[in-house]
């Protein structure tokens, strides 16, 4: 509501009717400018375009110091059903999310939210095209005319909420893969639900430890590595998310493309299951289930290592 005393939230002295001083107003412009901009980034880092690993590529790295082609963070939900949960598998949530999938929904609800006040509020106004960065701009041009409204503050806290939660998620240093969230307890709690860390890790090799900045915890990064592909294996993927995936997170020594095509070849000979299809930048793609890719993986490498067996044997 307006302040009854004439003063943004800031401090400052406003006129009577208005919900926020000019200084607020900047603020708000620059907040919607900044809400586009890093979620425009989101995409980017979803499909992995940036590279957060080392492009130098060593022997005996199996391709782990490069760039993840899968992030757990932006996961869509797990189909999985409470009633294939196995051994109460904790890692088994039916509905769980990633954070950057939590995210996007979180920007584009609120962002459209307010487009739809602003609309009903100013009728003759042009609605925006469906995508943020028009949502955005849409609101940026009335922002002077949304100072007088009795909720204008609340929209500033939200803008700004937004803007600092996806700094935290695409301002990152580079060089480092994400190697999910700390999930430590206190050793010293008396209570066994104590809560578990959420500050997130980031790993720069593939061996080694991590320390976890918030509570000091130091993790092992092929532990890391076995956890986020356990975190991973419910979740419905592209085929080109899982041969990124797989590459990071276990030893298998082979291109992108090269396992990209397995999943296809398993797939047309009825080895892997399409989980689901949805639709990337126009076109339908499969999904399936990262863990059945897994294991097939594992028996194709079983497969090809008892081939070299027998043929040294006979050589």
């Amino acid at each position: 509501m307006t302040n009854p005393e004439h003063h943004c939230r800031c401090g400052h002295a406003i006129q009577e009717g208005a919900s926020l001083c000019g200084r607020c107003v900047r603020t708000l412009d620059h907040a919607l400018v900044n809400v586009a901009v890093h979620y425009a980034d989101l995409e980017t880092l979803r499909t992995r375009r940036t590279r957060y690993g080392s492009p130098v590529a060593t022997r005996g790295s199996g391709g782990k110091s490069r760039p993840l082609g899968f992030d757990l963070r932006f996961a869509p939900s797990s189909n999985v059903s409470p009633d294939d949960l196995v051994d109460g598998n904790a890692d088994q949530v039916p509905g769980r999310e990633g954070s950057g999938t939590e995210l996007v929904h979180d920007v584009r609800n609120t962002v459209t939210t307010w487009v739809r006040v602003c609309l009903d509020d100013w009728p003759s106004l042009s609605t925006p095209a469906d995508h943020i960065p028009a949502c955005c701009t849409f609101l940026q041009g009335i922002v002077t005319a949304v100072a007088g409204r009795p909720w204008a503050e609340e929209l500033l806290e939200d803008m700004l909420r937004l803007e600092r939660a996806l700094a935290r998620i695409v301002d990152r240093p580079a060089e480092r893969w994400y190697a999910g969230k700390c999930s430590a307890r206190d050793p010293d709690a008396a209570d066994d639900d104590a809560p578990e860390c959420t500050y997130e890790l980031y790993a720069r090799t593939d061996s080694g430890t991590i320390r976890c900045q918030a509570c000091g915890t130091d993790h092992d990064v092929a532990e890391r590595r076995e956890f986020l592909l356990r975190e991973a294996r419910d979740y419905h993927v592209t085929a080109t998310e899982a041969a990124g995936a797989l590459i990071a997170w276990t030893d298998y020594d082979g291109s992108e493309s090269k396992l990209v095509d397995l999943v296809r070849k398993w797939r047309d000979r009825d080895k892997l299951d399409v989980a689901d299809v949805t639709s990337l930048l126009g076109r339908d793609r499969h999904l399936y289930r990262l863990g059945d890719i897994q294991e097939l993986l594992v028996q194709h490498a079983q497969r090809a290592q008892l081939q070299r067996i027998r043929t040294d044997r006979s050589a």
